[in-house]
């Protein structure tokens, strides 16, 4: 299932031209995050023609951690790059990359039309998606981005490929990337390195993987292993330099 995510939206008709996008396409659920207008307004909902629906059955959520309940992806939207805002996708690889997901909980990510996603907001996300568009002018309109994302996941998701892969539910996700951030702490990894930059990091080349239940396991007895093995060893140091301290006649 698919569900957009407005972050701060401030344009009422933007809002209405939103849920009409998602009723061309099939797409039911409406999370809006700390919105700055009206949802439900004569205007918002003027704009959405026979999508009324769908604004007056919207949540509203003041972070995104709320609006990600029970997800399993979670894809920003943005046009901008920077040192914590790396693409991974275009819109029609990302499209293609989830085929054989489409049975996940997928979360698009659409931000402030002024200012639009805060570099926290790309964060939180598993991945990073853009829309090509003319350098000379290539920011898009709110609804026109959300359109367009939409119409590519409907011709390549419900028209297209037919093969769906059995990733790893996200809790198991999620606890084997524990496994592996708890194993580079004991090797005292983070000194140097930022734990947070890393575990982002890990999280997007992850889930481009696309691992299954299997996967998952492997990784996870791997690094518990690796640590088990750090902290026997961190123990038998401990015990034998404790040794060497001990007077002769003891």
């Amino acid at each position: 299932m698919i569900t957009v995510i407005l972050v701060e939206p401030e344009g009422e008709g933007n809002v209405g031209a939103v849920a009409r996008a998602m009723m061309n396409t099939g797409v039911k659920r409406l999370v809006f995050v700390n919105p700055k207008c009206d949802t439900v307004s004569e205007n918002a909902l003027n704009h959405s023609v026979h999508a009324k629906s769908i604004l007056l059955n919207a949540e509203t959520e003041t972070s995104l951690a709320g609006a990600f309940a029970g997800s399993d992806i979670r894809v920003a939207f943005s046009r901008r790059e920077g040192q914590w805002r790396k693409r991974d996708y275009s819109i029609r690889e990302l499209a293609n990359y989830l085929i054989p997901l489409r049975d996940k909980n997928i979360c698009l990510v659409f931000g402030n039309e002024k200012h639009g996603l805060s570099n926290e907001d790309i964060l939180d996300c598993d991945l990073m998606c853009y829309i090509p568009s003319t350098e000379e002018f290539p920011s898009l309109n709110l609804s026109q981005a959300v359109m367009v994302a939409l119409y590519e996941l409907y011709m390549t998701l419900e028209v297209g490929g037919t093969h769906v892969r059995k990733t790893a539910p996200r809790e198991e996700f999620d606890a084997m990337l524990k496994d592996i951030v708890a194993t580079l702490e004991n090797l005292d990894y983070f000194r140097l390195v930022p734990e947070w930059r890393l575990r982002k990091y890990l999280n997007k080349i992850l889930h481009r993987a696309g691992l299954d239940h299997y996967d998952t396991v492997i990784i996870r007895n791997l690094f518990q292993r690796v640590n088990g093995m750090i902290i026997q060893m961190r123990k038998d140091l401990a015990e034998k330099e404790d040794g060497r301290g001990k007077p002769e006649n003891e």
